[in-house]
């Protein structure tokens, strides 16, 4: 299914500086726990409110996160008070469950009792979780068997661990009727971190960079969802590699708000000659887990020193890189083969079409890496999100191969 809300922003939508007091009335409208308000005002009480962030599209980005928000809430429930009622298709491709809950009357929140529909991998989630039961699950909708006998094979094995309790995500959307489970996830370790906070967090630490290293960040594309955002930010002012190659640094910062998994701050680079220009991203460089406190997360953001080292470890290895030199047949294979031959891989079948296209249309030519890169990238700007991100790593790997035969 596609995304619930959400909203993209590119380089020259994004112009303007938010103040530390925007970051603040962002945490108080959010939807965050009241322990993690504190800790985060502990975080910026001797900050002046009126100071701006050193990240030029902030204040855009801050908006448009604001403008996705939706009513989410959490509920810790055992596998008794939980039923599949049916399954569906919203899209008329991938099968949804309908999950009915139970609450006691004890219960102050009387509003699960109710039927929600799984969206994203809440379905995954939920039965691989009762017993590894996605795919048979999903087979046997292919196949056409009917619903009845798959809801008795999980109600019996679900009885079987009746008190065994997980954390289901709900969501509700502005304008629908129609109640989510967007997540299930581990019960003991996991907590909430918001987008808001998240961003609020990684924008202090990008700040605090720029103010220990007297530069500034522009913000290049922001993809936010009511559940995840990913943005991409680089410093404004350029590394000259040689006579005509220029190098921004930069860095991605992503968030999920459904999945065990972490806060990711991914170091990336752009390169240009005027004529042509390509972007690069590499693993990451800081990760901070989602059952860790807010006060932890935001020292671990903090360690900002690993994105300089990366940052002179690129510069010094591309410049040891002839970048113009022309690419002869073999090499060309060498690269396509990095993004057309892999097990698996997002790229869609208009996608994967485009480069083999350009494989086709530079086999007879001399081009150069610079160019060949600069077209590469082209592609990945009419791709998904996830798409791009690998075709980008997929270039990471193979500077990183020239990098090393340089040196050897």
């Amino acid at each position: 299914m596609e995304q619930l809300l959400q909203e993209e922003l590119h380089g020259n939508q994004a112009t303007k500086r938010a103040t530390l007091k925007a970051i603040r009335d962002m945490i108080s409208r959010s939807q965050i726990s009241k322990s993690q308000k504190k800790e985060f005002d502990r975080i910026l009480e001797n900050s002046p409110s009126s100071e701006l962030l050193d990240i030029i599209g902030s204040k855009e980005v801050i908006d448009a996160i604001e403008g996705v928000q939706a009513k989410k809430y959490d509920h810790i429930i055992a596998l008794k008070d939980t039923h599949v009622a049916d399954f569906i298709t919203l899209d008329g491709k991938k099968w949804e469950m309908k999950l009915d809950t139970f609450v006691d009357s004890d219960e102050k929140d009387h509003q699960l009792n109710g039927t929600y529909i799984s969206v994203y991998h809440a379905k995954q989630d939920f039965l691989n979780k009762v017993g590894k039961m996605n795919s048979y699950v999903d087979r046997a909708l292919e196949l056409d068997e009917g619903t009845s006998n798959l809801i008795s094979d999980i109600d019996s094995i679900s009885e079987k661990q009746a008190d065994k309790k997980f954390r289901y995500r709900f969501i509700e959307i502005p304008h629908d009727t129609t109640p989510y489970l967007r997540a299930v996830v581990d019960n003991e370790r996991y907590k909430l971190y918001d987008n808001t906070l998240v961003l609020a967090l990684a924008f202090l630490s990008l700040h605090n960079y720029c103010k220990s290293n007297k530069t500034m960040f522009e913000v290049s594309y922001l993809k936010v969802t009511d559940s995840k955002f990913i943005l991409y930010a680089y410093e404004k002012t350029q590394r000259k590699i040689s006579n005509n190659v220029y190098l921004n640094v930069g860095i991605q910062i992503s968030n999920s708000e459904i999945s065990d998994g972490s806060i990711k701050f991914n170091f990336t680079y752009r390169v240009s000659n005027g004529e042509n220009s390509f972007k690069v991203i590499s693993d990451p460089i800081i990760t901070a887990a989602h059952g860790w406190s807010t006060t932890r997360i935001n020292e671990e953001l903090s360690k900002l020193s690993t994105f300089t080292n990366a940052s002179n470890d690129i510069i010094n290895g591309i410049k040891n890189i002839n970048l113009n030199k022309k690419l002869d047949d073999e090499h060309l294979f060498t690269i396509f083969e990095k993004f057309l031959h892999v097990g698996r891989s997002p790229l869609n079948t208009v996608t994967r079409e485009r480069i083999v296209e350009l494989r086709e249309t530079t086999a007879n030519n001399t081009i150069s890496l610079m160019e060949l890169f600069s077209k590469i990238d082209d592609i990945s700007e009419k791709a998904a999100i996830d798409a791009r991100t690998y075709i980008e790593s997929q270039i990471n790997k193979l500077i990183r191969m020239l990098i090393a035969h340089s040196n050897s």
